[in-house]
């Protein structure tokens, strides 16, 4: 694998999730934001837009630099489409243990072997969440 990334993924389009997708995109990285809920995964992607949108109004983005991290963000419903070429997955769902474990086993049969896949847990334990991993 490269060491720069240039296909991740985010696994979950709320306040988290849409942020890491939004960083991700302007920084020139395909990423996929994806959500089980269609009306979610929408919203994420508009949210972003509109911080694109904003960041343009106040000068830190150009509308070269807007497009192209539009271009960079898709959006997704389907866990097997969003993580099967990345280089990189974070999720960034509910602080759930059993949630986020079914998450992580359900990417493992899908991403890539080499893959780093990353969570945005702020209190449960990572190995408890990943040992569901091969």
């Amino acid at each position: 694998m490269s060491s720069q990334i240039s296909n991740a993924a985010v696994l979950g389009a709320g306040t988290m999730g849409r942020g890491i997708a939004h960083v991700a995109a302007v920084s020139g990285i395909k990423v996929v934001l994806f959500d089980i809920n269609a009306a979610a995964v929408e919203r994420g992607r508009e949210h972003i837009r509109a911080t694109l949108d904003k960041g343009v109004t106040k000068g830190k983005l150009s509308s070269d630099e807007r497009s192209q991290a539009l271009e960079n963000l898709t959006i997704s419903t389907n866990l097997e489409e969003a993580v099967a070429s990345t280089q990189l997955v974070e999720e960034a769902a509910p602080e759930k243990l059993e949630l986020k474990q079914s998450l992580f086993q359900q990417m493992d049969l899908f991403v890539p072997q080499d893959a780093i896949l990353g969570t945005n847990t702020s209190s449960l334990s990572i190995t408890e969440i990943a040992k569901v991993c091969s």
